[in-house]
């Protein structure tokens, strides 16, 4: 049997174990420009969400993160997640809670974890890397 108390603390470790892994900043829509040549590059609008109101400035940038779970090959323990830099957004516009970038840099992988896909992807999370204007 639970104590009242006992179920409030537990909700409250919850809420502030848990609060780190959320990120503030995610990737949640990539829109593609189509090419009608074959000299125009195409182009990518990531779409970011902002939980909280930072001073982001058109011209920042922003780096991107996977969180891949790491996990032991014998068993199906969990270790927990690990961040893996994928490369940073340049940001072009931002509309209130809306933050839209375009790719500055893809990282290269000599010196960081294999990724399974290469690319930045629906979903990513987000941090400020350099939110003044350039």
């Amino acid at each position: 049997m639970f104590r009242p108390i006992g179920v409030f603390y537990l909700a409250i470790y919850m809420i502030i174990a848990l609060k780190p892994a959320m990120a503030d900043l995610k990737i949640i829509e990539i829109r593609h420009q189509i090419s009608l040549t074959d000299n125009e590059p195409p182009l990518k609008d990531f779409y970011i969400q902002t939980m909280n109101q930072y001073n982001l400035k058109k011209g920042g940038l922003l780096q991107v993160f996977r969180k891949i779970p790491a996990k032991k090959a014998q068993s199906v323990e969990n270790l927990g997640f690990i961040q893996v830099p994928i490369g940073e957004l340049k940001i072009i516009f931002i509309d209130g809670p809306l933050v839209i970038g375009r790719l500055h840099k893809i990282y290269p992988r000599e010196d960081l974890p294999i990724l399974d896909t290469l690319a930045i992807m629906i979903g990513d999370d987000v941090k400020i890397a350099d939110a003044k204007a350039k």
